[in-house]
């Protein structure tokens, strides 16, 4: 769906230019592994959210909060936007979550 592709891409654009950084989780395991850590494990996690849920409205919140930001960039139009907005109102709107990863693991002696 065109509409929630270009609608994803301009939030993740505003979320980037305030430091969210949307690459992290795909180099935290390399990350940890640098920083003297041994045994280390990792899992990751993909939900399918689907709109008029709990976690729609959670998320039309942050959507709401970086509205006038989208739309003082152009990135979205106010009718597109709206359009998006009543995407996440309907149980027939599925889109794929983020990437959740979990790395762990114990510090290694410097014996």
């Amino acid at each position: 769906m065109a509409l929630s592709k270009k609608a994803h891409n301009a939030l993740q654009t505003i979320a980037r230019s305030l430091g969210y950084d949307a690459e992290l989780g795909r180099r935290l395991y390399h990350e940890v592994s640098q920083n003297g850590i041994g045994d280390i494990q990792a899992e990751g996690f993909v939900n399918m959210r689907i709109g008029g849920t709990t976690t729609a409205r959670f998320f039309k919140v942050s959507v709401d909060q970086l509205q006038d930001q989208v739309l003082k960039a152009g990135l979205l139009t106010p009718a597109e936007l709206e359009d998006y907005l009543s995407l996440l109102d309907s149980p027939k709107y599925r889109w794929v979550g983020p990437m959740t990863i979990s790395v762990w693991g114990r510090r290694v002696s410097a014996e």
